[in-house]
């Protein structure tokens, strides 16, 4: 994962579903910061909670 791609959150996080953008990613932690697209808001997320979308 790196920074501007498209992410979700998996099914057992609060904001599960919703579509985020990758802003930083530190990669010596395990905690990415992501801006849901809906909101603009920004949040720290773990890495296992991520689910990448692929582009079709």
């Amino acid at each position: 994962m790196k920074t501007g791609d498209l992410v979700t959150l998996r099914e057992w996080c609060k904001n599960s579903g919703k579509i985020a953008i990758i802003s930083e990613n530190v990669s010596q932690y395990s905690c990415i910061q992501i801006m849901f697209i809906d909101e603009l808001k920004f949040v720290w997320a773990r890495k296992e909670n991520l689910i990448l979308l692929e582009a079709k």
